[in-house]
């Protein structure tokens, strides 16, 4: 086994039929090549909300250029907010090779599939197999390499056959299902009347295009043949259309980035692959001459009733997972079972992804991933392991990468965010499996970033009724127990010294002179000795208790009770200790007035405990009686003052 060089891969919805392609020759060529690679992906390629879109092109900012040795980039597929910025980033801050697909650049060498050939042998199949000489063709944006080079081919097979090209007969749309309307429209008022055959430079825009003819009483083949341009949606392939082997694209990009990691120098210009095409007639052409029934999912994806029906019951599942390490199991165990194909999963989340700090609930969610990560959850074959401690820090992208593996690998990184909150990422490898993972996966990552948000408002909840709960029993001015807390714990510490045969102690204690103080003084000053005083009776504890709380029960009065086996001379080694920090204080602050704390206890044996009230009643009395040694030894009566 070896460590080895990583590369990079930028693009969007590795999912999609020609990005898995492409991917399919990356890890081909990779494996030649002896490196990893790891895949930075958006589950989305255009479209949806701003904010959502500002969440996953967060993945983009996670690649690290000092550790990855080159990077190949389809800025094609990426078509969200935020791509242009992302543009600019690696052309300004990337210091290592890049490779670009499919996009033209003056800095970077780029590699390009020779697309005009397979729509050629569209068009020599339209003309030689069903004697078509007037054909009309959409190709895409206009000014685009893809439209360019397909239209290219179209021109390039009229001329060799010698039939004309007129400019009516030639169209420009958007690669989508949003022009076909317009182009049959266009045609139906043309001088020339409908062509034979409309040849269109996707199989998306050809769909565009059969339903618009449909819809103006035009039929498909008998009236107009119809052909598109390898989509590699199974759900378009009722229309005939030509193969294009984006894999060897990839094989090329990861052939010429190698090249120059190691030194060697590439032309910064275009490099074609002239692959071969294949022809897949069907029905639109007439090849296939069983009936075709219209379906308006056409233009969705396959749907596996499997996963949706697992689906809506992942999704009830993780939402009610009471905490996040129960999250994870669940998570795992849906994610393993939708991608069977899945040999490596890591889940690598942010600190305080779920917004709670130490200071309290963030003011702001997460918008970026933190320096230190959490990996959460490792999973490798059948061994699996999640924890909240084992941190790596961000620079590294996933630890995984850099250690040594038998083969190279694959990773997919995407990431975990709702809207714009950045959770953290997940990464995942398939082992031999060639090319991207399946079209199920963007909804389970979908999933995933729901309940995560839900698992984030449940702790906020929890957190907000912890902190209303805390409120209720807690004193805000000096962080002791308040009366209320003393009410419900005094009776349990009771209760567990009974039980357990130990003695309970009541210690009370009073501020000397806090009227005198507010009086003279101002409130101000009596709030400061207040918590002073506080500090210092709950600061100074019982040596042997095995459970001890302090309160404060009224302005300037503390009850301290505690439970354990600890001795008398324990319990007068922590009264001393009280009034020796509090004579300490008058000596160094040498304020106008001193502070002094009466301080009484009583203490029960187990077997000797009778009510509570009994021996709060003693311990009050006893404090009385040191308040009036205090006044005499001291000196210091307020009320003579």
């Amino acid at each position: 086994m070896k460590t080895r060089k990583c590369i990079g891969v930028v693009l969007a919805r590795p999912d999609n039929a020609y990005q898995s392609e492409v991917l399919s020759g990356v890890m081909l060529s990779a494996r030649k090549q002896d490196v990893n690679v790891a895949v930075f992906t958006t589950m989305i390629q255009s479209g949806g909300m701003t904010g959502f879109q500002s969440g996953e092109m967060n993945i983009y900012n996670l690649m690290n250029f000092e550790r990855l040795a080159g990077i190949i980039y389809l800025p094609d597929t990426i078509q969200i907010e935020g791509s242009q910025a992302l543009f600019e980033r690696i052309h300004n801050d990337c210091a290592c090779p890049v490779v670009m697909v499919d996009w033209h650049s003056e800095k970077y060498p780029s590699v390009f599939c020779d697309d005009s050939t397979a729509v050629e042998d569209v068009m020599n199949h339209l003309i030689l197999e069903h004697g078509c000489q007037d054909i009309a063709f959409m190709t895409g944006f206009q000014g685009h390499e893809h439209s360019t080079n397909r239209l290219n081919g179209y021109y390039k097979a009229m001329e060799k056959h010698g039939l004309p090209v007129y400019e009516d007969r030639v169209f420009y749309g958007d690669f989508w299902y949003n022009e076909g309307a317009n182009v049959v429209a266009s045609l139906m008022q043309s001088d020339r009347g409908m062509p034979e055959a409309i040849a269109c430079a996707s199989s998306r825009m050809a769909y565009s295009v059969y339903e618009a003819l449909r819809k103006n009483g035009y039929r498909v083949p008998e009236d107009v043949l119809v052909t598109g341009f390898h989509e590699g949606a199974s759900r378009l392939d009722f229309i005939t259309y030509c193969d294009r082997n984006a894999s060897a694209t990839g094989e090329m990009a990861v052939e010429l980035l190698c090249d120059m990691i190691r030194g060697k120098e590439v032309a910064v210009e275009r490099h074609f692959c002239r692959t071969s095409s294949k022809i897949h007639p069907a029905v639109t052409c007439g090849c296939c001459k069983h009936e075709y029934k219209h379906d308006s999912r056409a233009v969705y994806p396959d749907e596996d009733e499997g996963f949706y029906s697992i689906y809506n019951n992942m999704n009830s599942v993780l939402i009610n997972s009471p905490n996040f390490n129960e999250w994870i199991w669940s998570m795992k165990w849906y994610v393993t079972l939708f991608n069977p194909d899945l040999t490596e999963l890591y889940l690598c989340m942010c600190e305080n992804w779920d917004g709670i700090t130490p200071d309290g609930i963030a003011e702001q969610p997460l918008t970026e991933f933190t320096d230190r990560m959490n990996l959460a959850l490792s999973l490798q074959g059948e061994a699996a392991s999640a924890s909240e401690d084992r941190w790596f820090d961000r620079s590294l992208m996933l630890p995984r990468l850099w250690e040594e593996t038998e083969s190279p690998q694959m990773f997919f990184f995407n990431p975990l965010h709702f809207n714009e909150q950045c959770f953290g990422y997940l990464a995942t490898t398939y082992g031999e499996r060639i090319g991207g993972y399946d079209l199920v996966y963007p909804f389970v990552l979908q999933n995933l970033n729901n309940t995560l948000e839900a698992q984030v408002r449940l702790y906020n909840i929890r957190y907000l009724y912890a902190c209303m709960e805390k409120n209720a029993i807690v004193d805000l001015m000096t962080g002791l127990y308040n009366r209320n807390g003393f009410n419900m714990m005094s009776p349990q510490l009771f209760g567990d010294a009974k039980q357990n045969g130990q003695r309970l102690m009541i210690m009370m204690a009073d501020l000397n002179g806090l009227k005198y103080i507010n009086d003279i003084y101002g409130h101000e000053s009596g709030d400061e000795i207040i918590c002073l005083s506080a500090r210092t009776f709950a600061g100074c504890n019982i040596e042997g208790a095995t459970q001890e709380k302090t309160f404060r029960i009224g302005g300037d009065e503390y009850v301290k009770v505690a439970v354990g086996n600890f001795t008398d001379d324990q319990i007068e080694a922590c009264k001393q200790e009280i009034w020796l920090q509090l004579e300490n204080f008058n000596q160094r602050a040498k304020k106008p007035y001193p502070v002094y704390l009466s301080v009484g206890h009583c203490v029960r044996s187990g077997e000797e405990l009778t009510t509570f009230d009994e021996i709060m009643i003693e311990a009050d009395m006893t404090m009385y009686r040191n308040k009036l040694e205090l006044k005499q030894k001291t000196g210091f009566n307020p009320q003579r003052q």
